[in-house]
């Protein structure tokens, strides 16, 4: 069954007081953002253009990412070296034989070990952050998509989250009217086509704090294309 959303207005010109005027519109839709802040420099999708699942959108400068990466990959090279180093100090290996070292020079040899450690995880944990931050820099299509506009220009700064694109899944569609009023959730309606198919429904359940009206089920399976239009009436 097929939801067809209803927003408030007037009936068609020559039309009887419950016919409506409807358009078939893509089903979801999502504004999509980075995760990251940076430098727009590569839209890969026109406005009206197609993307497959994955493809790439747009690229932030990957510069300062890529920096970022080289910094951290090295940080954790030096906590490991820091980390063997430590293990093969002569009096750190004879932390595994407390009872011949004082107990003082003990404790201070395991510090030194467990700090060693430590700097080895959060190196490779902010390493970790780089890399996923550098691939957060290339924004992706999250399913076979077309581009409806973009909020932002190249070479623009863009904070993290900030509205980048607006994207539309084309294959699954709704439609969208205007409400004639009296109508109510179980009212019977039919949807007249353009080559004068009918199709059969009623008026779903209104949503609380719905912001794109009131849902009609189509009880009929019907390809819809986006952009087709649409007379709704009571039978």
């Amino acid at each position: 069954m097929l939801a067809v959303a209803l927003l408030a207005g007037c009936a068609l010109r020559g039309a009887s007081d419950s016919a409506v005027e409807a358009e078939v519109v893509p089903g979801v839709r999502w504004t999509l953002s980075f995760p990251v802040a940076g430098t727009l420099v590569s839209q890969r999708v026109a406005a009206g253009g197609r993307a497959a699942e994955g493809d790439p959108l747009a690229v932030l400068d990957p510069a300062p990412f890529e920096a970022r990466v080289l910094d951290r990959s090295a940080a954790l090279q030096a906590a490991e070296q820091r980390r063997v180093a430590g293990y093969m100090d002569p009096e750190a290996l004879r932390t595994m034989l407390p009872s011949v070292v004082a107990p003082e020079r003990f404790d201070a040899l395991r510090v030194a070990v467990l700090q060693a450690e430590l700097g080895v995880a959060t190196a490779g944990l902010e390493l970790r952050r780089a890399v996923l931050d550098n691939r957060a820099a290339v924004l992706r299509a999250p399913a076979a998509v077309q581009l409806r506009r973009w909020f932002a220009i190249e070479g623009a700064w863009l904070a993290a989250g900030a509205p980048v694109a607006e994207v539309v899944d084309a294959s699954t569609v709704r439609v969208v009217m205007r409400a004639a009023p009296g109508w109510r959730p179980g009212t019977r309606v039919v949807a007249a086509r353009a080559d004068g198919t009918r199709l059969h429904g009623w008026v779903g359940p209104i949503q609380p704090g719905g912001i794109e009206g009131v849902p009609v089920m189509i009880s009929e399976s019907a390809a819809l294309a986006v952009g087709e239009r649409l007379r709704v009436f009571r039978p």
